[in-house]
């Protein structure tokens, strides 16, 4: 029986297919959507921010230095703590109120507002750390 020997690019091709799968649990990611609208009337920026519940719990458990769950009432404040350390206006901690959070089996979206001076301008900056 005769065997064919590979090319070294070919073996190099080879061996990154086989290690693909590796590298991409080797590497996971985040994401965090967030929107914000404008409301005139009370001169604030009202927020909403999407978020995968794991991460989430992962992240706030780290900042926190706890082990805890989301399922627990005593959670809610720690996601605020969170969010508010973690979402800036203009590079600074802005002022937030804390509307509340829902919690899903895929999404967890928490809502708060910001309190600006006036509307925005276009020097207005966000910096969304969550996750």
């Amino acid at each position: 029986m005769m065997m064919t020997r590979c090319a070294p690019s070919q073996w190099l091709i080879h061996a990154l297919w086989l290690a693909w799968p590796l590298g991409v649990a080797a590497h996971p990611f985040h994401i965090s959507h967030a929107e914000a609208e404008w409301n005139a009337e009370t001169h604030v920026l009202e927020v909403a921010v999407a978020l995968d519940p794991h991460d989430l719990e992962a992240a706030v458990c780290a900042q926190a230095e706890v082990e805890a769950s989301l399922d627990e009432a005593s959670f809610e404040p720690l996601v605020k703590d969170y969010v508010r350390a973690g979402f800036l206006v203009n590079d600074e901690a802005a002022s937030f109120h804390w509307i509340g959070w829902e919690v899903g089996p895929k999404t967890v979206w928490v809502f708060f507002e910001v309190g600006l001076a006036g509307p925005p301008t276009e020097e207005l900056s966000f910096s969304n750390r969550l996750l």
